[in-house]
């Protein structure tokens, strides 16, 4: 029997489209996941300020603390550096300023100690906010102390002339954001121009940083929490400031980071020289050394 001869043009054609078809799917599946493996948020640097060069300060000057007790060891209240640097610099001032304090108050807290650090809060400053971290609230024992003298609803806007400050609680559920909540409470904000604080960061960028990754849910999609925050966040003017850092020696007290037009900072003390607050005025965003 005589075979036929395949017609190899047509064949040809037909095999090198399929390859090219295959490069090309092959080629954007690719694309999709170097998109999602690699970071591009772009490393950004907070300007440096000392006491002496910070202006008039007034209701709209907020002094940021994160991680306040700084680290293990030191009797397990705030930092014993915070209070003689801001008497030291701003005694006389702080009276008609705000401080923001971004989780981990104390590593133990006891009714005692959250009493009087509450007290030297009221004595101190005009107002106080505290976006509660893992010491703060983590178990049932600690959450109930914590919201007994700190009774506030999360999350909730505070609303001043020029900014809207938002506070999350991050720490309930660890690493988690009730993302539900978000459009509700941003309907509230008189500014388009908002400060987030949170002790977890809310961009996976930093969570090299932190100091609490070992409480991170393995279920958890940092990268899938982080859009969809930014998504509710569209149409304001948006810095994310987050109090989980600062403990281990080796990291910045400050890591700053760019992603999609919001600015991701995440700022904690450890009883450290490096050690670093954050000073809002005027709309700006300092970084202070704490010495």
């Amino acid at each position: 029997m005589k075979i036929k001869k395949l017609n190899t043009k047509y064949t040809g054609t037909f095999a090198t489209r399929i390859v090219i078809a295959l490069t090309i799917v092959i080629g954007v599946a690719l694309v999709i996941i170097v998109s999602h493996l690699v970071d591009k948020s772009k490393d950004c640097e907070l300007p440096k300020i000392s006491p002496s060069e910070v202006g008039k300060i007034d209701n709209q000057t907020f002094f940021v603390i994160g991680h306040a007790y700084g680290r293990s060891g030191l009797g397990g209240f705030i930092s014993p550096n915070i209070i003689p640097f801001l008497d030291k610099h701003f005694r006389t001032q702080t009276a008609k300023a705000s401080l923001i304090l971004t989780g981990d108050l104390l590593s133990r807290p006891t009714k005692e100690k959250l009493q009087k650090v509450k007290k030297i809060l009221l004595n101190r400053f005009a107002n106080f906010y505290i976006a509660p971290g893992n010491h703060d609230i983590f178990n049932h024992n600690t959450r109930d102390l914590f919201f007994e003298q700190f009774p506030n609803t999360y999350p909730y806007i505070q609303n001043t002339d020029n900014l809207s400050l938002l506070f999350l609680d991050s720490s309930t559920s660890p690493w988690r954001i009730n993302i539900n909540d978000l459009p509700a409470t941003l309907a509230k904000a008189t500014s388009k121009n908002v400060i987030v604080f949170s002790h977890n960061p809310l961009h996976h960028a930093l969570t090299k940083f932190t100091n609490s990754q070992s409480l991170l849910p393995e279920d958890l999609n940092l990268k899938k929490q982080a859009r969809a925050i930014a998504k509710k966040l569209k149409g304001f003017n948006a810095i994310s400031i987050a109090g989980d850092g600062g403990y281990r020696s080796e990291i910045p007290s400050t890591v700053c980071k760019d992603r999609a037009g919001i600015r991701y900072i995440l700022n904690g003390i450890g009883n450290y020289e490096k050690d670093e607050i954050l000073l809002i005025q005027k709309g700006n965003i300092y970084r202070m050394a704490l010495k």
